[in-house]
C-alpha cells in the first residue's frame, strides 16, 4: 500500500484574501495542518495562494497554479478515444529556495466552506 496523507477536514473561502486550511493524518498516524490565503484568482487560468505546513517547519511558501485547457484521451476496449477537455496544471512554489514541479491533471473547480 502507498503512503498517503489523508485529509480529514478542509475549509476554503475561494476569493482573493480568503483563507483555506486542511487537517489530516500522515502515513504514520500523526496529525497535520496546512493553511494559506488566496492571493490571485483568474478563472480558469490562474490560482496563487500561500501555504504553511506544520510538517515542514511552518515555512510560508507561495504556490502558483497555471491552468491550460487540453484534450483528454482515455483507453477504451477498442483503443484510445477523445473523452472531453481537461486541464494542464503547472505548479511552482517559492520559499527561501525556489522549487518547481509540473504535472498533468484533470480538475474540477469548486467552492468549499
Amino acid at each position: 500500500m502507498k503512503s498517503v496523507f489523508r485529509v480529514t477536514d478542509t475549509k476554503s473561502d475561494l476569493e482573493v484574501g480568503g483563507k483555506w486550511s486542511n487537517e489530516g493524518v500522515t502515513p504514520d498516524g500523526r496529525h497535520f495542518h496546512l493553511e494559506g490565503e488566496y492571493l490571485e484568482i483568474d478563472p480558469p487560468r490562474l490560482l496563487v495562494h500561500t501555504r504553511i505546513a506544520d510538517f515542514v517547519g511552518n515555512i510560508k511558501t507561495i504556490v502558483r497554479w497555471e491552468l491550460e485547457p487540453r484534450d483528454v484521451h482515455g483507453l477504451h476496449g477498442t483503443g484510445s478515444h477523445r473523452m472531453g477537455t481537461g486541464t494542464l496544471v503547472k505548479c511552482g512554489t517559492q520559499a527561501s529556495q525556489a522549487v518547481s514541479i509540473s504535472s498533468e491533471a484533470t480538475t474540477k473547480a469548486g467552492r468549499h466552506r
